[in-house]
């Protein structure tokens, strides 16, 4: 098991305040563009770009992993923001990749000892579940 590191963009756009002399105003809905660039076997090989450790992950340089991504809404009473983003995990096989992201949209996906799923709460809603293949560099 190993860390990886992976390089991503990410850009939101809205949530401005409808009223901003009010400050209880509703917000405009934003919105998280989120694109996974690269994956690195070393810390040192990162350029500067925004960075996620992934932790533990049985992958090396070379391999053909298969990147899960949740994306679901969040929010408040005032707005709702769309597109957040979570890894779920990094897998080898595209098949248990593909299990896992039916389980999770059918709501079927449990976790052992795990307690909190970031799509499930009061204002939070499963959008949608994307699977990135890369090479680990």
């Amino acid at each position: 098991m190993t860390d990886l590191y992976l390089t991503y963009e990410e850009r939101s756009h809205g949530g401005d305040p409808i009223d901003p002399s009010d400050r209880w105003t509703d917000h405009e809905d934003e919105y998280v563009d989120f694109y996974p660039k690269q994956l690195y076997s070393s810390e040192d090989k990162v350029p500067g770009w925004l960075k996620e450790t992934l932790y533990d992950v049985d992958a090396q340089q070379g391999d053909l992993v298969h990147l899960l991504v949740v994306r679901y809404t969040t929010g408040s009473t005032f707005g709702t923001s769309y597109g957040h983003w979570y890894i779920e995990g990094v897998y080898k096989d595209a098949k248990e990749a593909t299990e896992i992201a039916d389980k999770i949209r059918t709501g079927t996906y449990k976790q052992e000892g795990r307690t909190y799923l970031p799509w499930e709460g009061y204002f939070e809603r499963l959008e949608d579940i994307q699977i990135y293949s890369l090479i680990v560099l």
